[in-house]
């Protein structure tokens, strides 16, 4: 009985712009910062990219995307490998729905 009388989120004399600003608090202890990815697995992830794209296989790739100073989170998705544009290195990542610009140093992970 206590604890829902001390849980700010429980009671019923809690403002909107505070539960929001709550809510916003417990999203944001959710956000990672950018993952560092050494050469090797660099290297590695761009070997995967061109051989997707020259045999046109499915890949799954994760990546970082910021959200807030600094801060964000790792999306994913699974397709295939359409462009690699050298100018701005970014990824033309594609699949039956959407397709997507990824750029080539916020990859943190491919698996065929």
């Amino acid at each position: 009985m206590v604890s829902k009388i001390l849980d700010p989120l429980v009671t019923k004399f809690i403002l909107p712009e505070h539960a929001e600003m709550l809510r916003q608090y417990h999203e944001d202890k959710k956000l990672i910062e950018k993952p560092i990815i050494e050469e090797d697995e660099l290297a590695e992830f761009c070997y995967r990219i061109s051989d997707s794209r020259q045999y046109d296989y499915a890949l799954t790739i994760s990546w970082w995307k910021e959200t807030k100073e600094g801060r964000g989170v790792i999306e994913s998705v699974w397709g295939w490998v359409e462009k690699f544009d050298l100018t701005y290195k970014q990824i033309k990542f594609k699949n039956d729905e959407d397709f997507w610009w990824i750029p080539v140093e916020d990859v943190v992970n491919i698996e065929s």
